[in-house]
């Protein structure tokens, strides 16, 4: 079996993230750090400083200005939320149909009650119905922001600031 080495010269720049060379995106110097960890693509250093969700170098712990967004919603993937959030959420779609039958159900009672004479029975399955879909409505409100806003949180998108960025550092060779 033959095995192949390459040997890269000091000539040779590679990105510290992606340990490719120059390609068709340039290398920065975002960071204090030197020699081959000074020069990195814009493009991985962003995704990798997402993917920690950070905004210094493991390195040199050079503070970055970076800017983060909050990707949009429809890319909400529910494998990223904690057990507990994703059973509410299916809590939600189980019973948010009953909810629609205990309104039906108790509009026709009302309505039996009202024709029968027996006001003050339809008037208390009215305040009892509305005070369930009231909390119901409470608690889909608050489970969705409180998934929503973890989700967001741990799924920003890391954006360097363009005035901070300086071209790639030459590796003097002698």
């Amino acid at each position: 079996m033959e095995r192949s080495c390459a040997i890269r010269t000091n000539s040779d720049v590679i990105c510290r993230i992606c340990l490719e060379e120059r390609g068709v995106e340039g290398f920065i110097s975002p960071c204090d750090c030197s020699g081959t960890m000074g020069n990195v693509h814009r493009s991985c250093l962003e995704r990798w400083l997402t993917l920690l969700n950070s905004s210094e170098c493991e390195i040199c712990r050079h503070k970055f200005k970076v800017r983060r967004y909050m990707r949009p919603a429809r890319q909400f993937r529910l494998t990223q939320l904690p057990l507990d959030t994703c059973g509410d959420l299916i809590c939600i779609t189980v019973l948010s149909p009953l909810c629609v039958l205990i309104i039906y159900f108790t509009v026709e009672a009302s309505v039996v009650n009202i024709k029968s004479g027996k006001t003050s029975g339809a008037v208390v399955l009215i305040v009892i119905a509305t005070t369930i879909i009231l909390v119901y409505l409470i608690w889909v409100y608050c489970t969705l922001r409180h998934a929503l806003s973890f989700w967001w949180g741990s799924n920003r998108i890391v954006r360097l600031s363009t005035n901070q960025v300086a071209p790639a550092r030459r590796m003097l060779t002698g």
